[in-house]
């Protein structure tokens, strides 16, 4: 179990080990330079935001998320997200991940 994920600073090894400047960075996930510098600051990032940073620098940000295996032997990935029930019911939410919310009971 991860204790505690610094986001940014995953990010930010990923685009070096890339050698993308910044601005490489900003246009590979469309936002101004500025605003890609601020995602490097981050401890933690909105779960569309990191979906379209994972396909931008080709890597599986999401399986730095703490994980748990279930009764049934399956593997459980938990983050916390704000999104409308809606959202969730249709698969708006990450359909270009590979991990699937579902809630257990």
């Amino acid at each position: 179990m991860n204790d505690k994920i610094n986001i940014g600073e995953l990010i930010d090894m990923r685009r070096k080990e890339l050698g993308l400047s910044i601005r490489d960075f900003a246009a590979r996930i469309s936002v101004s330079s500025g605003n890609a510098y601020d995602i490097l600051k981050r401890e933690s990032i909105d779960v569309a935001l990191l979906q379209r940073v994972s396909a931008a620098l080709d890597y599986d940000f999401f399986k730095h998320l703490t994980t748990d295996e279930g009764d049934d032997g399956e593997e459980y990935v938990y983050i916390m997200v704000k999104v409308s029930r809606k959202a969730l019911v249709n698969g708006d939410v990450c359909s270009g991940c590979k991990y699937r919310f579902r809630s257990r009971k």
